[in-house]
């Protein structure tokens, strides 16, 4: 196998994180440290200096900084004239968000203000791209990992729009749309409530169309506000649990898990496990929403190994400019975990907030899955049960014709 040597007088194990982040991204050439400019090798030198083959060193792998200052990059030159491995190491980890970063009113990390976003560093997958043009231009072969088809990783916020919901909550829900006057919604719950028509967010509504495709369904066993409108402990939602096989599982942290998630995971998690009679490893968080590094620190606590939480809610687009799972680096604890992270590139309500229709989305999502097995990647989009409703918001959305 071919392999190029970064050259580096120091050494951290910020530089190694980065290393295995290139081996785990590019099947070939491999990566290797190397503490001087080998003989008849190929080489990156990244001493701070101009000589041959050089990319700027910055120094912030070589501290214990959390910010990192990033800059719009030419995305036209030959070779990177910024310290690619900077960035790719703050990307990878969002290290600029152990500061105190500004949260939204859901006490998210404001959108408005990520550095990835502003500087359009999301529009392209940022680490296989620039590791193409370093290799081109060392004159090295590269080559990827076999690429694998779109994956659909599902929430599921709600299982139930009416149905099984619970008197009191169905009665509100049916005197909310009387007093609005919206009598189309009052006599469809009607409907819904004597099954003189199928429950639309139910499994025989998308789980065909899904099946035909590798997928992930993350459910939310959760009855507080902003999280389940159906109580975790109904039967008829654990009987639309189990029609899922356990390795196509999740679970679905809610929002209170963030602030009492030594306690609410276990037992969300507990609850889930019951459930299926087998052991969960998968997860994503509620709204996306998670701590550094306290979230992911008690995901490993709790047995958590996989992560599907890397995806922007505002807009869509490559949050760590991966197209690969890699493993989470624990700034605090300076080293790195055993928790995988799945990049996402988009999901289903970027089209709402980015008013895009049908078409525009079914392009996108088409162009970006070429773009991402280009370089070996695993594409994987975030949709919801409601999305395959093709009711309210998604009514022009018939995603079911999508994945048939």
């Amino acid at each position: 196998m071919n392999k190029v040597f970064l050259v580096s007088e120091q050494f951290s194990a910020r530089l190694q994180y980065v290393i295995d982040l290139w081996n785990t991204q590019i099947f070939s050439p491999s990566l290797v440290y190397s503490s001087f400019i080998p003989q008849n090798q190929k080489f990156i030198n990244y001493n701070g200096n101009e000589n041959l083959y050089s990319i700027p060193n910055s120094g912030f792998l070589f501290t214990k900084d959390y910010p990192f200052d990033f800059q719009k990059v030419n995305t036209g030159i030959p070779f990177p004239d910024f310290d690619f491995f900077s960035y790719a190491f703050a990307m990878a980890t969002e290290s600029f968000l152990y500061s105190d970063f500004p949260k939204d009113i859901y006490g998210r990390y404001d959108e408005n203000f990520h550095p990835v976003l502003k500087n359009h560093l999301h529009n392209y997958p940022f680490f296989p791209f620039w590791a193409t043009k370093i290799c081109r231009y060392l004159n090295v072969p590269i080559q990827f990992y076999p690429p694998e088809p779109l994956w659909i990783t599902l929430d599921i916020d709600n299982p139930f729009h009416f149905q099984h919901r619970g008197i009191v909550k169905q009665m509100k829900s049916l005197l909310k749309s009387f007093l609005q006057l919206d009598l189309h919604e009052f006599f469809y719950k009607i409907k819904l409530l004597f099954n003189i028509e199928k429950d639309p967010f139910t499994t025989i509504n998308w789980l065909p169309q899904i099946k035909k495709h590798p997928f992930l369904v993350f459910f939310l066993l959760n009855d507080e506000k902003h999280n389940s409108n159906t109580s975790p402990h109904s039967k008829y939602y654990h009987e639309e649990i189990r029609k899922i096989p356990s390795e196509n599982l999740g679970i679905h942290f809610s929002l209170c898990s963030v602030y009492s998630a030594d306690k609410t995971m276990k037992n969300e998690i507990n609850i889930l496990q019951k459930i299926v009679k087998n052991p969960i490893y998968k997860s994503r968080q509620h709204y996306l929403k998670y701590h550094l590094p306290t979230t992911f620190q008690l995901l490993i606590q709790n047995g958590i190994w996989q992560d599907y939480t890397t995806c922007f809610y505002s807009c869509k687009g490559y949050k760590h400019g991966l197209v690969r799972p890699f493993l989470w680096y624990d700034i605090e604890k300076e080293k790195v975990t055993n928790l995988w992270r799945f990049p996402i590139f988009y999901m289903d309500r970027h089209s709402l907030k980015e008013k895009m229709n049908f078409q525009e989305t079914k392009k996108y999502i088409h162009e970006q899955v070429q773009i991402i097995q280009s370089y070996g990647g695993i594409p994987m989009i975030l949709l919801h049960n409601e999305t395959f409703s093709e009711r309210r918001e998604w009514k022009e959305f018939p995603f079911r014709k999508f994945f048939s």
